[in-house]
């Protein structure tokens, strides 16, 4: 997990954007920001696209493959083999292209990442312009699988893009893929659902994406606020042919077409990104486009969009691709990257009212090769957010986010229960101690153009040392506030039905409960979250009656004081020496191998341990079926029973054979003995 350290922040630099000739005069006097610093050569991606594919840019995704809590990256265009890097936690990378052994794909341009499988680690889709798609499954330590075939996704047709989420509340991840068009080629897009599998199959949910049009991007993100994911796709050649961009809204898995609305423009629409601008929680789109302007649409509402875009100050440039939002200083605002291939890349910077300012000057931004993707990420993890950039036919890049001059930060990631386990489709709106919202965010899909960038929701809380409030909302319905929230650390926003289970293994029981215990002793931190039951950024005794509340196991008083024997240990008023869960003055004497308690070891005894290690069956003393001793339950003990019996193994460890207390990690509710 991040540990942080302390954020000043500077005053903004002061820019007059001259929009009319493209440029922004910097007033004299004012301290120059801190550059952002191209580090790709010397943190191991000394890289060149090769790839001339005519899906116009390659893909990339910084994503956090080995779950390790950091982002590793996959890149498409260097030639025609996908490559696969480690990052060791300090933003420096290793090529394990070798080890990934990745198949060989013609014209790979475009890569999603999501988790059909259920699985928990993240699988990757890549797609190509000419060649057929392919479904590698992850099954750790950068070892791939490659599952197309199986999972439906063997197929060919100029995919330019793709985005995973659950569109039809089943829990299980969908996916839309876009197709492009050359000339007067044309495709149609693709929406499958899963079938609970990981494997998927194909929709006829939504008949307008049977139309063949020159698609560049997918982007699902729930514009309504209603608890599902919408689609957005951007269409090119609008201006020659007529094509809009398509809204469609998600009613339980079926979708009715919103593009008359607003958000349907006909423009040469290429790269699109989403972002709550006006901090109203509704989430607002920018489209690049292949000539001016590039319009930024406000969300009024019920689907209803208002081209923002000359208030703005951010429809110009000439020919741009991607785009995104994200606080470039950490000072609590939206920014806005965007690519050109025509023109320098752009950052406008958020400094107060609009217009926003192009600051990409100033920052070392303004690449002026043929950009094309982007994504974000904290490679470093030293708080900052980090960009990656790629050049078509050119080089890859690695801009460094300088250290100084940041505000305080935030990183957040929620967390569902399975099958949708990076609870794709969530939202957090968090708010200030007068309960006005400093930020909207949502764990869509499809976000970044042709890539994938790092699924954490990373924001900037310019001087605050807390949140004072967050809500997560999680698909299906579930939501939590939390209260007081750190800065400068990665929190889980764990899903209210995984509180309490520390370990993750589907119950709350007696391991969770020491794991608890370990939580109060280190205080509240990252790494704890999952026992913060009512969400006040504290673990306490108010937390612990939550967690016995759903605890699995039995909740026992044995003096018969009208407190549970676990209160009474986490509050000292009673010892466990041996650690069972049990005050030690109501530990019971047992005989070890006494499975069915009758004060006798025979044939009736590894009987009885085989139909509770294999149906179920009840044993109230776990302390004596540990035949061997080994502080494990298992098909040994059986065995060692029987060798005992019939092979002259050697007899159990004491307490046997007669009655005893062994001091025992394992309890012993009952045992026959006096």
């Amino acid at each position: 997990m991040q540990q942080i350290r302390g954020r000043a922040t500077t005053p903004a630099l002061l820019c007059i954007a001259l929009l009319g000739t493209f440029f922004s005069v910097c007033i004299c006097g004012q301290t120059p920001p801190n550059t952002y610093v191209d580090e790709a050569v010397v943190r191991g991606l000394d890289f060149q696209f090769l790839n001339a594919s005519p899906g116009n840019g390659q893909g990339f995704a910084a994503v956090d493959l080995d779950q390790d809590g950091d982002a590793d990256l996959v890149l498409t265009g260097v030639a025609d083999l996908v490559q696969f890097l480690e990052n060791d936690g300090n933003g420096y990378f290793t090529n394990r292209t070798d080890v990934v052994n990745p198949p060989l794909i013609a014209n790979a341009g475009a890569i999603a990442v999501g988790d059909p499988d259920g699985d928990g680690d993240l699988d990757i889709l890549i797609m190509s312009w000419t060649d057929n798609d392919r479904l590698l499954r992850n099954d750790g330590d950068f070892q791939f699988t490659d599952i197309s075939l199986q999972a439906g996704l063997d197929f060919r047709g100029k995919s330019v893009g793709g985005a995973f989420g659950d569109l039809n509340g089943d829990g299980w991840v969908d996916l839309l893929i876009v197709t492009g068009s050359t000339g007067s080629s044309l495709s149609s897009d693709h929406l499958f659902f899963n079938d609970g599998q990981g494997n998927f199959l194909p929709s006829s949910e939504l008949e307008a994406l049977s139309l063949e049009e020159p698609g560049m991007q997918g982007m699902l993100q729930d514009f309504d606020l209603d608890g599902d994911l919408d689609i957005y796709i951007s269409n090119d050649k609008g201006y020659i042919s007529g094509y809009p961009n398509r809204m469609f809204e998600n009613q339980g898995g079926f979708f009715i077409e919103r593009s008359d609305l607003g958000s349907g423009v006909t423009i040469d629409s290429m790269g699109i990104c989403a972002g709550d601008i006006n901090l109203d929680g509704k989430m607002d789109i920018y489209c690049t486009n292949y000539q001016l302007p590039h319009p930024l649409l406000q969300n009024d509402g019920n689907f209803g969009f208002s081209d923002v875009t000359s208030t703005y100050g951010v429809g110009f440039g000439i020919v741009s691709w991607g785009a995104l939002f994200f606080d470039h200083q950490l000072d609590g605002d939206l920014d806005l990257l965007v690519l050109d291939s025509g023109f320098p890349n752009r950052l406008f910077v958020q400094d107060g009212p609009p217009p926003w300012i192009d600051n990409a000057p100033s920052l070392g931004l303004d690449s002026p090769g043929y950009s094309y993707c982007c994504v974000q990420a904290d490679v470093d993890l030293d708080g900052d957010i980090d960009l990656f950039t790629g050049d078509h036919l050119g080089n890859f890049h690695l801009f460094i986010h300088p250290d100084e001059g940041n505000g305080n930060f935030i990183r957040l990631d929620p967390v569902a229960p399975a099958p949708n386990h990076f609870a794709i489709g969530s939202r957090v709106e968090m708010f200030d101690d007068t309960g006005a919202l400093l930020w909207a965010v949502q764990r869509g899909a499809g976000q970044y153009y042709k890539s994938e960038g790092e699924g954490i929701l990373h924001h900037g809380l310019a001087d605050a040392e807390t949140v004072a409030e967050l809500t997560v909302f999680f698909p299906g319905g579930a939501t939590r506030t939390l209260t007081d929230l750190p800065a400068n650390e990665t929190w889980n926003l764990f899903h209210p039905d995984l509180l309490g289970d520390g370990d993750r293994d589907g119950d709350v029981d007696f391991d969770d409960y020491l794991q608890f215990v370990l939580a109060v002793d280190a205080g509240f931190q990252s790494g704890f979250e999952i026992f913060d039951m009512n969400g006040d950024s504290s673990i306490d005794i108010v937390d612990l009656e939550a967690l016995l509340d759903r605890y699995d196991g039995p909740l026992l008083d044995c003096d018969e004081d009208g407190v549970l024997d676990l209160m009474e240990l986490f509050l000292g008023s009673d010892t466990d020496e041996d650690g069972d869960g049990l005050p030690d003055d109501c530990d019971l004497n047992f005989i070890r191998g006494d499975v069915n308690i009758d004060l006798a070891i025979d044939i009736a005894d590894p009987i009885q341990l085989l139909a509770h290690l294999f149906f179920g069956d009840p044993c109230s003393c776990i302390a004596a079926i540990d035949s061997n001793h080994d502080n494990q339950v298992n098909i040994a003990d059986p065995v060692h029973l029987l060798g005992y019996l019939f092979s002259a193994t050697a007899a159990p460890e004491a307490p046997f054979p007669d009655c005893g207390d062994a001091q025992d990690s394992y309890q012993c509710l009952g045992s026959g003995c006096p």
